[in-house]
C-alpha cells in the first residue's frame, strides 16, 4: 500500500457544515478526501478505491453487502462520526477485515445541546412533541460552556400565558460564539 493510500479518507453522508471542518483540517494532517453528502452503499464504492479509510454518518444503515463491497475495494477502517454502532454489523465488518470505530463526546455535550435546544426552539419542540417528530434538526450541537447565553426574566403580564408562548416570547439566546 502506497503512502497516498494511507493517507486517503471518503467522507460518506457528509453534510455542508462537515465538508468545511473537513476541508479545514485535512492539510494540518495531510489527507486527501473525498467527500459525498450520498451514504455509502454499493452503488458509490468506487468513491472509496484507492484508500482503505472511510467515514460515515450515522444516519444511514451500512449494509453488510456494502461492508463487503468496501473490503474488497481494499477499504480495512471505517470511522462512523457517532458515539453509536447501530448502524454497522461491527462483527460482520470485523470477519470481512474491516475495524469499525466510533467517536467520543464530552460528557456535558449531550445535555447542553438538548437544553439548548429547548429553550431556543421551546415553541416549535412543544409543536414537534404534539405531532410525535423526534428527528435532530440539522444544526450541529455545541457546549454551554463555550457560549454566550443571554436568558431574559419573564415579565409579570405573561401570568396565565401557556408556558410554550411564555418561552417563545421572553427566552432568547445570544449565540455569540465563544466566552472564553
Amino acid at each position: 500500500m502506497t503512502d497516498s493510500e494511507t493517507r486517503r479518507i471518503t467522507v460518506y453522508g457528509c453534510g455542508p457544515d462537515e465538508a468545511v471542518l473537513f476541508r479545514e483540517l485535512a492539510p494540518r494532517f495531510g489527507v486527501t478526501l473525498t467527500i459525498t453528502e450520498a451514504p455509502v452503499s454499493e452503488a458509490d464504492i468506487e468513491l472509496a478505491s484507492g484508500g482503505r479509510c472511510i467515514s460515515v454518518g450515522h444516519k444511514s444503515p451500512v449494509t453488510k453487502a456494502t461492508l463487503l463491497a468496501l473490503r474488497q475495494a481494499g477499504v480495512t477502517y471505517i470511522s462512523t462520526r457517532s458515539i453509536g454502532y447501530d448502524h454497522i454489523d461491527v462483527e460482520y465488518a470485523d470477519s470481512v477485515g474491516i475495524s469499525v470505530e466510533n467517536v467520543t463526546y464530552s460528557p456535558d455535550g449531550v445535555v447542553d445541546y438538548t437544553l439548548l435546544m429547548m429553550v431556543r426552539d421551546a415553541k416549535s419542540i412543544i409543536r414537534r412533541a404534539e405531532m410525535c417528530d423526534y428527528r435532530l434538526s440539522d444544526t450541529r450541537g455545541g457546549e454551554l460552556r463555550d457560549l454566550t447565553v443571554v436568558v431574559q426574566p419573564l415579565p409579570e403580564a405573561a401570568a396565565g400565558v401557556p408556558l410554550g408562548e411564555v418561552i417563545d416570547r421572553t427566552v432568547s439566546l445570544a449565540l455569540t460564539g465563544k466566552s472564553r
